[in-house]
């Protein structure tokens, strides 16, 4: 069966089809654009959305970095149409990351070790 326009999630005030996230721009506090979301990654268990993971650096994708990022650390900003990451320079140098060519561990022990870094209790 075809999705057509008319079928296809749409926005409401309160929600977003993932579509309409995916490729969102991210902006730290002072309006600088870090980069774009790549895709979401959601509990199996709960259904909610555990980590956003963050592209960017490289050029033309060569080199580009993915940064998981807990999900309770991005806000929605109604204003740019964007979402923002409360985070410095040099916290950001330093969060866990892969490449675009590697394989990710998302197993318990890896999300903890991003929760912990971001300063965020479990997710779950």
């Amino acid at each position: 069966m075809a999705t057509t326009t008319e079928s296809a999630p749409q926005e409401t005030p309160e929600a977003l089809p993932i579509g309409k996230i995916e490729g969102s721009d991210v902006y730290l506090p002072d309006a600088e654009r870090i980069g774009a979301i790549e895709g979401l990654l959601i509990d199996k268990r709960s259904g909610q959305v555990a980590y956003a993971v963050l592209s960017f650096g490289g050029f033309f994708g060569i080199g580009e970095e993915h940064f998981p990022i807990p999900w309770k650390k991005l806000h929605y900003k109604t204003e740019i149409d964007a979402y923002e990451i409360e985070i410095d320079q040099e916290k950001l140098a330093g969060a866990p990351r892969f490449s675009h060519e590697a394989a990710y561990d998302w197993s318990q022990a890896e999300g903890r070790q991003i929760n912990d870094y971001y300063g965020v209790p479990d997710i779950f």
